[in-house]
Order: C-alpha cells, then structure tokens, then sequence
C-alpha cells in the first residue's frame, strides 16, 4: 500500500499540542496543570493521561475506560455533562470541565485559521460513575484575554466562571455532531475567520446541558443509583493560518510511504528534502533515528517486533506523522 498525504506547510499555534510534554508525571485525576503549556480556568480541572511511567503506568486504566493515544503518549480526558439517577436523563446541573492555552502567536483580524482535535467517548465506570454518554457541543473560544474565574474584558460584562459550571459563552467553533465513538479517535475540524487578535484558545462545552444533545452509548447499569457522566478523550489539536484567501500556509506536499504494513524496508519519499526520520513504539519510546537531508530514505524494520509505530517525518517548514503497521 502507497500513502500519499497532503501536509500543511505552517507552524502550528497549538503548543505541546498531543499532551506529551510534562511537568510531572500524573499521579490522580484532575492534574492538566502538570501538562506543559495546558491550564484549566476553573479549579477542577480535565484529567492528564500519560505514559511517563511505561506501560504500567496507572492512567492506563483511564475513568472513561481504555484508550491509547490517537498518537503518541499522552491525551487529556474531561468530563462535560451529568445526571443523576442511572440514565434517566433528569437532575443534569450543567458539569463542564475546560481546557486553555496561550496561543504561540496573536491571531490575524481576517485571515482564516483551521482547527482540527481528536477526540474519543469514554464508556467505562468508576467508583459511583457510570461514563456512558456520547454528546456533542464541543466548541472552541477564542478571546483576547484568558478565561478564568474573574472576567473576560474583551467579551463586554464581566463573565464569572464558577467551577464545573458551563460558561455561557458563543464559542467560534461549535461541533454539533455527537459523538459516540468509544473505540476510534474522531477527527473534527471546522476553519473560521478572526474577528479580532484573538490570543487565547478554551476548548469544552459553552452551552446548557437543555441545549445539548445527550445519547446513552450504554444503557446498562452495574452501580445502582450511580452518576452518569459524558467523559471525553482528547488529542493531537491543532490551528493553522490558511491566510487571507484561505490558502495562505497550504502547500500541496505529497509524501509517500511503502509498503505499510511492512517487515522489511520501509521506503519514504517526499516532494521536499526531509531533515530528520524517526519512529516511535505505541508506548513512546524512539525505535528509529537518522539524519536525513534529502527527499527519500529507507528504514530497515526487520528488527522491530510486530506492532504499531508512529512515523515522524521533519522538513524545514512542516512535520509529518503517520501510523506504520509493522508484521513480521
């Protein structure tokens, strides 16, 4: 099999965009404030997932069930609405956890940017919570001024943002497809034009629980009298600059991998010279290296155990990652 993938020749605004850089290794739940460049404008915050400490790292067994990353070793997981009284759907008060950072550059007034998130449905239980719910009203707010529990001057009267409650806010970007999903990542994206120099980006759900759709992934139920949550993984964001005509940053770049799967040579060849080549194991660890500068290469994997890597490509202007299947 040939892929061929068309990559976006522009710097990403997202920083530490998969969740892999860490301050610290997460120890229980609530702490995104371990994740570099990641905060929380409420006091109960998403949950860090990461593999810092190997395969028997404890996160693994994540509250929303078990999920590798869409890529790499590190994803994010946040509750985003409630109810009492086992799926009857009655008794929800609005549960909303958010995630924010501080864009890597000011946003354009006019130019069209493309977001783009990864995200999967949890359907697992824990203690006295049942996550079986899909939904949908994930958005995505751009301000000038960080959301938090104070105000948000850029938006007119101040906005209080108390902890789990929903912020009343009109995202940019609002996905209304549910989603349900609990063994596949998702991929959403959605381009928009800045309206303002926007610096800040909040991800969750800025509407009521009366004005989000609410599906039971799951209707059985082995905690009786439990909450029932809508619990959902998140990865790989990402915010392009297409420029004022929407092109601007797109580049037509095709890359081209065979065979994969593979177990033997693994050839790679791109439209522009690649600088450095690497794979990575589903736990993380690099497997591969090599200098490269030029526009193909070759990597031997008849060593590698059979599995699934992730292959990450370098170029002056882009990087590239893309799934490799290795069966020997």
């Amino acid at each position: 099999m040939v892929l061929k993938i068309a990559a976006i020749n522009a710097q990403n605004l997202i920083s530490n965009p998969g969740f892999e850089l860490i301050d610290s290794c997460p120890t229980a739940l609530g702490q995104l404030a371990y994740c570099t460049s990641w905060k929380s404008p409420t006091l109960f915050a998403p949950d860090l997932w990461h593999r810092c400490l190997g395969p028997s790292c404890p996160p693994l067994f994540k509250a929303g069930g078990f999920q590798y990353a869409h890529n790499g070793i590190g994803q994010i997981g946040a509750s985003n609405i409630a109810f009492f009284y086992n799926n009857l759907h009655t008794g929800g008060f609005n549960l909303r956890k958010y995630f924010q950072q501080h864009l890597l550059d000011t946003l354009i007034i006019g130019h069209r940017y493309r977001f783009s998130m990864f995200i999967n449905a949890g359907n697992s239980s824990i203690s006295s919570v049942e996550f079986k719910l899909g939904i949908n009203n994930d958005g995505v707010l751009f301000t000038t001024w960080p959301i938090s529990n104070d105000s948000l001057p850029s938006l007119g009267p101040p906005v209080y943002a108390p902890n789990f409650i929903y912020k009343p806010q009109k995202p940019q970007i609002n996905f209304t497809q549910v989603i349900t999903d609990t063994l596949n990542w998702t991929e959403l994206t959605q381009d928009f034009v800045a309206d303002s120099a926007y610096q800040y980006i909040t991800i969750g759900n800025f509407y009521s629980d009366a004005q989000t759709t609410v599906y039971t992934i799951d209707d059985t139920t082995s905690i009786l009298g439990a909450q029932t949550e809508a619990y959902q993984l998140f990865d790989d964001i990402s915010l392009y600059d297409l420029g004022v005509d929407g092109l601007q940053g797109i580049k037509q770049a095709a890359i081209l991998i065979s065979p994969n799967p593979c177990s033997d040579l693994l050839k790679v060849n791109y439209s522009t010279e690649i600088k450095v080549v690497s794979m990575y194991s589903i736990i993380g660890n690099c497997v591969y290296s090599q200098l490269v500068n030029n526009n193909q290469t070759t990597i031997d994997t008849h060593l590698l155990p059979t599995g699934i890597y992730t292959l990450k490509c370098e170029t002056t202007n882009a990087v590239i990652t893309k799934k490799i299947i290795v069966q020997q």
